[in-house]
């Protein structure tokens, strides 16, 4: 067994490694931390690109350069994602990302599918996430496997609140040129979520119309005053039988 003395001593020797290993890449940091917080969209390529293969700030860099300059294609796009996830792959931002660039590239569902389910597997629980993915979720219904609907109606209850204003008028839209039994799934849905989802759903339209008044009178109407027209009064045939029993 170790002893606790060299236990202590090996602790002491790792500690001691970290922190050279951290001063060493000191003058990096700094540098990485100045050029990142200069960088503009028009030179962030010039300005963070050189630090993209360092060791501590080579997936932040990646990041920043997602969001300044992203490519200039969906392709180019998904290989940049790509790289960066190589890096980080509990990273649920950066699959969420994925997820939209291979949407837009016109990619397969299931692997826009399986980006969307990365990205709720490593962040189930952030709001702006959850709305991320709802947005992009929902108009994908038909497409989308069972289990992952479930995830996109319980991103959309609980991001809602994230959602902005553009987001949530677009998938309004959205839900009008859905088909019936969507829209009666989405809504059943969220009913099936309480308060929360009752208010969603009255949000998106999804209530449906009342049912029109029927035509003509009911059966109260002949109660309050709706008489039926007066009996025909007896023909002249019969008024001249009776005359002649009379006579």
């Amino acid at each position: 067994m170790i002893r606790l003395r060299e236990l202590r001593t090996w602790t002491a020797l790792l500690a001691l490694a970290l922190s050279t290993l951290a001063l060493r890449q000191a003058p990096t940091v700094l540098s990485f931390g100045l050029a990142e917080a200069l960088a503009q969209p028009q030179d962030a390529v010039q300005r963070l690109e050189r630090f993209v293969g360092a060791p501590i700030v080579g997936a932040r860099a990646r990041i920043d350069l997602l969001k300044l300059a992203p490519g200039a294609d969906s392709a180019q796009r998904i290989d940049q994602i790509s790289d960066l996830l190589a890096q980080r792959p509990l990273d649920s931002a950066a699959w969420l990302d994925l997820a939209a660039a291979r949407l837009a590239a016109g990619d397969r569902y299931d692997s826009i599918a399986a980006s969307l389910a990365l990205s709720s597997l490593t962040g189930p629980n952030e709001a702006d996430l959850m709305a991320g993915r709802a947005a992009l979720a929902l108009p994908l219904w038909d497409r989308l496997p069972r289990d992952l609907r479930r995830s996109a109606m319980t991103d959309l209850v609980g991001g809602w609140a994230s959602l902005d204003e553009a987001s949530r008028a677009a998938l309004k839209a959205a839900m009008a040129f859905a088909s019936g039994a969507t829209r009666a799934e989405i809504r059943a849905a969220l009913l099936l979520s309480g308060k929360p989802g009752a208010a969603i759903e009255t949000a998106l339209g999804l209530t449906p119309d009342p049912a029109p008044a029927p035509n003509g009178p009911v059966a109260g109407d002949l109660a309050t005053g709706f008489a039926p027209p007066p009996s025909d009064p007896a023909p002249a045939t019969g008024r001249f039988l009776r005359g002649l029993s009379d006579r």
